[in-house]
């Protein structure tokens, strides 16, 4: 007691002592782990009173120990950002509302700790810890462990779609973009709404065996009616503000492949997402597939022209060459034809922005593995090339008829022979694929092992010999899925 009668004398000589009074701070915080037993992901409005005198310095620190203490105290400090209030990084979430009171003693103790690391602050740990909560305190979920830390997420998946297809006019989202090449990029966000009963990897949809003649979102995972147009700078402003929020955790950006109508493409990238868990803004690049089995040729050409507009959504993305957002892209099938020649496009208009990339994942990708290996790798190769991680699988069977029809096997067919490269980790996903009836196409979102491994690829950022699922193959310049 008489140490602190001692430093609130000394606070009053250095003017300090003032009166008592309330700082109020609106603010985000999002508390992110994908440590197994523990997996947290969510993001809270915070209404933060600090009552007592004006912290200066200390505020930031008080603020973030205070919210770590009160909403994830079971995370690591480094796992809770706090940021100041922006509705596009808060969204919808409640406000939780609280309350710190201080002394001027308590600040001496901070300012005679401040040299300390974060885990040796003790009276820092102690004050927050009499932080109180008011109505409106944060809900918790207890995910289950692994890649199912989606659990913790809304049921309603958040996408920026941004498309070269013609509009239509339509006001519903399903309807609204066409199998036509627009001249124009639109852009703008939609919602997929995720059913309670959700099982990772699956895309719950009606089926006529269950009697179900249309999609309800308690059931399946559903494209929802509205959507939001906005121009290319608002679209951009919204994307990296999300994408630099906390922890810089980045944006991610999918590209869908053949056969695939924009309601089809929006419903697997809000699927993915929510299994991914992945805690940053997620992109739909969505080009004029006709969403048919019988138009290989009418999007192989549509696919051929896709590359310039997903050139200029990637430049949109990286933002100021100075400080870029971080990236991630993961393209499957006749979508990664799109990709690489729009990073080809990127690397020319912007030298070093393939600095932002963080790493690209390209699922059974149907690439004829000469065109990629002679073509595309030149062209991808700088100072520094992003890493690749490419998914395979000999039971692919669309793969197999593409190979057929342009008499060259296609980069996603995996087995023995499988496509090695400097620069890329290739992984074989047959004997994780093997599919009686199925046509083993779509395990990228649909297979839990491979999930999983994407999961642990881009949220935990580990390389193949530390993800649990891989083993390396026979040639030992790859890798496998274990049975």
């Amino acid at each position: 007691m008489g140490k602190k009668l001692v430093m609130t004398a000394l606070l009053g000589c250095l003017g300090w002592g003032g009166a008592v009074h309330g700082v109020e701070l609106r603010l985000c915080a999002r508390g992110v782990s994908y440590e197994p037993g523990q997996e947290v992901l969510e993001t809270r409005q915070v209404r933060l009173v600090l009552q007592g005198p004006d912290p200066g310095d200390f505020r930031n620190m008080l603020a973030h120990a205070v919210i770590h203490q009160r909403l994830w105290p079971e995370l690591k400090a480094a796992d809770v950002g706090v940021t100041p209030f922006d509705p596009l990084i808060c969204g919808t979430q409640d406000t939780v509302n609280l309350r710190l009171s201080y002394a001027p003693a308590d600040l001496a103790l901070l300012q005679e700790e401040s040299h300390r690391g974060p885990g040796e602050q003790q009276a820092l740990t102690q004050l927050s810890a009499q932080a109180s909560s008011q109505p409106g305190g944060a809900s918790r979920q207890t995910p289950e462990p692994g890649v199912s830390a989606s659990a913790t997420k809304a049921a309603v998946v958040q996408l920026y779609y941004a498309t070269n297809r013609a509009g239509t006019g339509q006001q519903r989202a399903a309807q609204a973009f066409s199998a036509q090449r627009g001249s124009t990029l639109l852009q703008g966000r939609v919602e997929v709404s995720i059913p309670a009963s959700h099982q990772l990897g699956h895309m719950e949809s009606p089926s006529i065996l269950r009697f179900e003649w249309s999609a309800q979102p308690e059931q399946h995972v559903l494209l929802k009616s509205a959507y939001t147009p906005l121009n290319a700078s608002a679209w951009a402003k919204e994307v990296q503000t999300q994408g630099r929020a906390f922890h810089q955790g980045g944006v991610l950006l999918f590209v869908h492949g053949y056969n695939c109508t924009f309601e089809d493409a929006a419903r697997r990238a809000g699927q993915f997402a929510y299994d991914l868990a992945f805690a940053g803004p997620v992109v739909l690049f969505s080009w004029p597939s006709a969403g048919s089995e019988l138009s290989y040729p009418a999007d192989e050409a549509q696919a051929g022209s896709a590359w310039r507009p997903l050139a200029d959504v990637l430049e949109q993305l990286i933002g100021a060459q100075d400080s870029p957002v971080p990236v991630y892209l993961v393209a499957h099938s006749m979508g990664s034809r799109v990709l690489t020649q729009a990073l080809a496009e990127l690397f020319k208009r912007r030298p070093g922005a393939e600095r932002a990339i963080k790493h690209v994942v390209l699922a059974a990708p149907d690439i004829g593995v000469t065109e990629f290996d002679k073509h595309w790798i030149p062209q991808l190769k700088s100072s520094y090339r992003p890493p690749f991680t490419l998914y395979a699988s000999s039971a692919d069977k669309p793969l197999a008829l593409s190979a057929k029809f342009h008499k060259e096997k296609r980069l996603g067919q995996g087995g023995d022979d499988i496509f090695v490269t400097p620069g890329m980790d290739s992984i074989d996903a047959t004997p994780v694929t093997q599919e009686w009836f199925g046509l083993a196409h779509s395990y990228f979102g649909a297979q839990r092992t491979v999930l999983n491994d994407i999961y642990l690829l881009i949220n935990r950022g580990l390389p193949p010999y530390q993800r649990p699922g891989l083993g390396k193959a026979k040639n030992q310049q790859s890798w496998v899925f274990k049975p």
